[in-house]
């Protein structure tokens, strides 16, 4: 077996690849040292998926719980930890339309790591007793100071009580014991009281103020709070609006998707989406995953969130980094509804992206027959030719379809 090739060799054939004055294979692999072979396999992967490496193929059957129904149950059980699976499985019927399997359930609960033990840890956690006798004890002791709660009943089925406590220097500010789960209604409606037990830096309670008076503060996955909270898995409008009330930078850059904006669009949050854009986001601010916000809704497949920023002054002639347009997104990800429901995206029907592929050819190479049929009622030109001299038609005949 051929040896794997370095992530350098990879990054150095790419680069002489891609170079203005193209290079055959034989010279990139008497470069890097390696056989054409690979040179003729990595120019295929670049050709195709836009990348050095071609996505990994999985084996068997495509799972029936996808990752964000997988993320979703598993908050879910935090909440609920004493779920038996059928339960989930309603659970994830009520919520996402998909029948799976108990043996689903299990093999997916597996992959995370959830367990018998580890449920029955986090429901011991959410015991009311306990929670009972650990409100009482912290009330005459100090921030600094530690409590151990006691196991000193057995948990009882359905009978789960969540505390929010806020503490400051000098004890217990604020706290709410109540029966059920802390949804975001419940958390933020306590933060609202909170606030007003809150005083600004230098005062008293400074360190409950320094969530707001810091509210654009960078790092993590996010960036910053209010990209956070723009990505949240179904939207969090109302948090939203309580970071930009505490003047949070609308247009902050960072973070995975680059402003708060692009992450909203991705979710397909439309409320979300017109929050920031009434606070004078800016709708075309590049960077991110993505590249623009506007992108990031093309991908996400929400025809009202790309409503919602054509409205507001999306540039549909910007392009991410490697050139591609909105409809070269459409035609890679078989979003058919942009070609009827927004004709203006048309303009860019026959522009080629910095891998010199038109909207038609991803269309082909992917295996998007329909689409690249729409495409050419729509007025594509198939005579156009990639970067490597290959039209439309060559492409098909490497699909074996659309002859």
């Amino acid at each position: 077996m051929a040896p794997r090739l370095e992530p350098w060799q990879h990054e150095l054939i790419r680069d002489m690849i891609q170079d203005r004055e193209p290079f055959t294979n034989a010279q990139i692999a008497e470069a890097v040292r390696c056989t054409p072979r690979s040179i003729r396999a990595i120019r295929s992967n670049l050709r195709c998926f836009g990348n050095v490496r071609a996505p990994a193929n999985g084996i068997g059957r495509r799972r029936s719980i996808t990752p964000p129904m997988l993320e979703a149950l598993r908050e879910h059980l935090f909440e609920k930890p004493d779920l038996y699976q059928d339960e989930m499985v309603v659970f994830l019927w009520d919520e996402f339309r998909v029948l799976v399997t108990i043996y689903s359930i299990g093999r997916a609960l597996s992959s995370i790591g959830w367990t018998k033990k580890a449920a029955r840890r986090i429901a011991r956690e959410q015991n009311a007793d306990l929670r009972d006798y650990y409100l009482h004890s912290i009330s005459s002791f100090r921030s600094y100071q530690w409590v151990t709660p006691v196991q000193i009943s057995q948990f009882h089925r359905g009978q789960r009580y969540q505390i929010l406590p806020a503490y400051a220097q000098d004890g217990v500010v604020l706290s709410r014991v109540f029966r059920g789960s802390t949804d975001a209604v419940v958390f933020e409606d306590f933060i609202r009281q909170l606030l007003h037990h809150c005083g600004r830096w230098p005062e008293p309670k400074k360190h409950q103020a320094n969530a707001f008076s810091d509210v654009n503060a960078q790092g993590g996955e996010y960036g910053n709070a209010l990209q956070a909270a723009a990505a949240a898995w179904r939207g969090s409008a109302e948090t939203v609006k309580i970071l930009l009330d505490a003047q949070a930078d609308v247009n902050a850059q960072g973070g995975d998707y680059g402003n708060a904006l692009q992450a909203a669009a991705w979710r397909g949050s439309a409320e979300t989406v017109k929050i920031l854009l009434d606070a004078q986001a800016d709708v075309n601010a590049q960077g991110g995953e993505y590249g623009l916000p506007f992108l990031a809704a093309i991908y996400s497949g929400n025809p009202d969130v790309v409503e919602i920023l054509l409205h507001a002054g999306a540039d549909i002639s910007l392009t991410d980094e490697l050139g591609q347009t909105p409809l070269h997104i459409a035609a890679s990800r078989d979003i058919a509804y942009v070609l009827f429901q927004f004709p203006q995206l048309l303009s860019a029907i026959n522009k080629r992206n910095k891998l010199v592929q038109t909207p038609l050819h991803l269309a082909i190479c992917f295996g998007h027959i329909q689409f690249a049929i729409k495409l050419l009622h729509l007025g594509a030109d198939p005579s156009i030719s990639d970067g490597y001299g290959r039209h439309s038609m060559d492409w098909a005949l490497g699909q074996g379809t659309l002859i």
